[in-house]
Parts: C-alpha cells; sequence; structure tokens
C-alpha cells in the first residue's frame, strides 16, 4: 500500500505528528482564553480563503482558525460539548477502523460495544427486557422510535398510510419532532401542539385536554412525546403524568430525553426523569451531555420486539437466514445501513472515564446554571426566564426590544470573548446559555452580563 500517498505512513506520520502538536497548542489556547471563542467571518470569505490553501499545514491553521472553540470557557452556545480526550481519541480509532456494522461480521467488536452501551442504558431505567440501536443524532433517533410507534399501531410497513394518524407533542418541543411526522407522511394536522403550562411544562390535564379533542376530529393518535428537556428553554415535561395517562389510554409514549437522559446516571439528577421509565421508548444523545464527539444517539426500546419491527425488510445479501442473536445484525434496526462505530465513543466514556465522573461532570454543569440563575436575579436590569432545571439558562434584559438585544448579541459575539444564543419563548426573545464546558465557571458566565450591559450603555 505505500507506493500509493493515500497509505504511505511515511510521508502521513508528519502529519499525524503536526495535528498531535497543534491539538495540544489548539486546546491550551482556549482554554487560557487567548482566542476568540468565534472569529465571526462571511461564509464566502471563508470559502476563498480554503481555497487559496496551498498544502495540509495551511489547511490545519484555517481550520481551527474558523472553528467554534468549544474548550473555551466563553463557549455557552448551542448543546454542544467539547468532548472528553477519551471519547475523542475513540472517534479516531472509529474512523481508522471503519466498521460497517450493518451484519455482524461487518464489525464484531463494534456490534459488541453498542450492545454493552445500551444495556448499560436498559439497566439505568430498568427495563430488563429492553433492545435498543445507536444511530446518527437525535432527529433520526426520533423518527426511528415513531416510526415504531405507527408499526405497532397498524402494519403501515406494508399497507402504506391509508388513516389520518396524528402525534401529540409539546410546542417547546424539538423541531425534530414536527420533521419526522411530515416525513411519515401525516401533513401538518398530523401534529398536535399542545401548550405548556406557565412553567413550560406539559402537564397531565393539558394532555388529557389534547386527546379528547384529536379524537374529536377522528383522527388517530400514535404516539404522545414527552421532552426531558425541551432545547429552548431546556424544561422537562410532567413525564409521570404523562407517563400513566398513556398507558391508561394505550398510546405509545416516547420520550425525547436528547439532552437530559444520561442524568439518570447521577443520583443527583435522576429525580429530574421521575416517570420516563414508562416510556415505550426513548431517544438519549451521548454528544450532549454524554461529552462525547457528535453523532452519537441511542434509541431504547422498553419492549424489545419493538425494536425489529420499524424496518422489517428482505435482504438475502445481508441476512442470508434466520440469526439466534438478531440484535447482533444492526441493520435490521435502523435506518442506516453502514453505520459508523459511534458507540465506541460512548463505550469511551462510560468506561474509561468512568460514570461517576461522567456524572460528577454532570451535576458540576447544572450546579452552576443555577448558580449563574441566582446572579441573574441579583441584577435589576436583568429578568430570569425561570429557574433552570439543568445546564440551559434564558434570561432578557428589562425594557429592551427584540432587535437592540439582537444588537447586543452580535456584539458581544463579535468581541471573541462568548459566545451564546438567543431564542423566542412565548413571543419573547430572550438570550440562552447552554453550560457544557466543566472548563466555564461563574465569573466566565457573570462577565455575559457585564458585557451586555456595557453594550447597552455605550
Amino acid at each position: 500500500m505505500g507506493n500509493f500517498l493515500a497509505y504511505d505512513r511515511a510521508y502521513w506520520k508528519q502529519f499525524i505528528d503536526s495535528v498531535h502538536g497543534q491539538i495540544n497548542n489548539w486546546t491550551e489556547l482556549q482554554e487560557q482564553s487567548e482566542v476568540p471563542v468565534l472569529k465571526k467571518t462571511d461564509i464566502q470569505k471563508v470559502i476563498a480563503d480554503f481555497e487559496s490553501s496551498e498544502n495540509w499545514q495551511s489547511d490545519l491553521s484555517k481550520i481551527f482558525n474558523y472553528s467554534n472553540h468549544l474548550y473555551h470557557p466563553g463557549y455557552a452556545g448551542h448543546q454542544v460539548v467539547p468532548p472528553s480526550i477519551p471519547s475523542a481519541l475513540a472517534g479516531y480509532l472509529a474512523n481508522y477502523f471503519n466498521q460497517g456494522m450493518a451484519v455482524y461480521d461487518m464489525g464484531q467488536a463494534a456490534n459488541a460495544i453498542e450492545r454493552i452501551v445500551l444495556k448499560r442504558l436498559r439497566k439505568a431505567f430498568g427495563w430488563d427486557d429492553a433492545e435498543g440501536i445507536m444511530t446518527s443524532g437525535g432527529s433520526i433517533g426520533n423518527l426511528t422510535a415513531l416510526l415504531a410507534a405507527r408499526q405497532a399501531f397498524d402494519d403501515v410497513w406494508e399497507k402504506g398510510v391509508e388513516d389520518h394518524y396524528t402525534v401529540l407533542v409539546s410546542e417547546d418541543a424539538h423541531y425534530c419532532v414536527d420533521r419526522a411526522v411530515r416525513i411519515m407522511g401525516f401533513g401538518a394536522k398530523g401534529v398536535c401542539k399542545i401548550k405548556p403550562n406557565d412553567q413550560h411544562k406539559i402537564t397531565g390535564e393539558a394532555l388529557q385536554k389534547a386527546i379528547a379533542e384529536v379524537r374529536k376530529e377522528n383522527r388517530k393518535i400514535i404516539a404522545v412525546v414527552g421532552s426531558a428537556c425541551s432545547t429552548g428553554p431546556g424544561i422537562f415535561d410532567d413525564l409521570q403524568a404523562m407517563g400513566e395517562i398513556c398507558q391508561q389510554e394505550k398510546i405509545w409514549f416516547h420520550v425525547d430525553a436528547a439532552h437530559g437522559g444520561l442524568f439518570q446516571l447521577s443520583q443527583k439528577l435522576k429525580p429530574l426523569l421521575k416517570g420516563a421509565e414508562l416510556a415505550n421508548s426513548m431517544v438519549i444523545d451521548f454528544h450532549k451531555m454524554g461529552f462525547t464527539p457528535a453523532l452519537t444517539t441511542s434509541v431504547l426500546f422498553k419492549n424489545g420486539l419493538d425494536s425489529y419491527k420499524t424496518f422489517k425488510q428482505d435482504a438475502a445479501y445481508l441476512w442470508p437466514e434466520e440469526s439466534s442473536e438478531p440484535y447482533a445484525q444492526s441493520g435490521l434496526r435502523t435506518l442506516e445501513c453502514t453505520k459508523l462505530m459511534m458507540g465506541l465513543k460512548a463505550y469511551a466514556n462510560l468506561k474509561w472515564l468512568g460514570e461517576p465522573e461522567m456524572a460528577r461532570m454532570m451535576e458540576y454543569l447544572v450546579d452552576l446554571a443555577h448558580q449563574f440563575a441566582a446572579e441573574i436575579k441579583k441584577r435589576s436590569a436583568w429578568e430570569l426566564f425561570q429557574e433552570p432545571e439543568a445546564n440551559i439558562v434564558c434570561f432578557k434584559l428589562k425594557n429592551v426590544d427584540k432587535s437592540s438585544a439582537l444588537a447586543f448579541l452580535d456584539g458581544l459575539i463579535k468581541q471573541g470573548t462568548h459566545y451564546i444564543v438567543g431564542t423566542t419563548i412565548s413571543g419573547q426573545f430572550y438570550f440562552r446559555v447552554s453550560i457544557m464546558n466543566v472548563a466555564t465557571n461563574l465569573e466566565h458566565l457573570t462577565a455575559i452580563l457585564d458585557q451586555i450591559e456595557k453594550l447597552k450603555n455605550e
């Protein structure tokens, strides 16, 4: 293979050595806040700059220069973590081994490791008969779970959509649920969005009312989706009440726990997930509170048989005969056939880093969110959306319109010391931080308030 440049290890050793040295340097610069969190630049300029590169050395410096620096303590924007060192290295190994995983022989280690990760989640929720799959992100994960809910309701896989189906979900739920319903062919009316209460939770009373209204329209409810937690405000629905009602009404209950599902590993945080064990299916992202690179998502089914019904299909060249261990053939249960060895990234943190350390990091981030909320409440110029439940905090300047707030947000990002985002909740614009980096402390967060106040007073 050495006759081909692509596989010339002697040539590419300098690349590997350079990348290793650069990563150490880049990480130190971020941790010491010696570079901007984000060098905000027009995309056409970035494209032109890369097109002018003459070698990989130049490309490496530009990748760093134009990337959002997640290891910087001022990063508190979207729900993306700075990956732990073991999980980042596991990601490298996954790419090197490049195991397909659709059938067991294409990825023996990959399928076994994924099985171990899913068994650990199954144990955490007390789902003795559960099965699951890992897939590329919460959007595909939620679609997979809802396809299973649809199939459990009726054999749409063979007959096609012949009726008016509906999924009930909070107005605050992630947009991928709405998208999944439309992909399944249910149309705009296939999503019934329930207005949350003043604490931005879906309650049992609201759910009962929505179920009755949908049934009056002669639409068939295939699933109810609970958020744990919602993407915008970061609030957990009343999963206990929702789960009990779904059991009474014999409706599939799915929990989108992409962000907060791994709180189950923490004795301190797991009460937020009370009622999640009543679900029929659940989605959990390791690339959020599991501290892995994206995309690393698990889809769990309480009744393991449900995981095989979604994509029931013949492919004799892949699965020539019935297997005594069908869970090892991951292609039977996922939208993806060739699939990245993503379970290794989760395995690395669960086993090499350890669950107690993962819990400690999650608890630190949630505690820090509460500390920041307390600081916001002390300042007369600011208004806290509500007490945070997770590591997401929403807040706004009093007596400031949206256009001015957006200008302050843009100014803050251009300064380079912080990266945060904005969101609209109940028609009101709020600044929003997702505290994802354990290098961030209260001083870094209060500096956000100071700098925005300074921009306001200029």
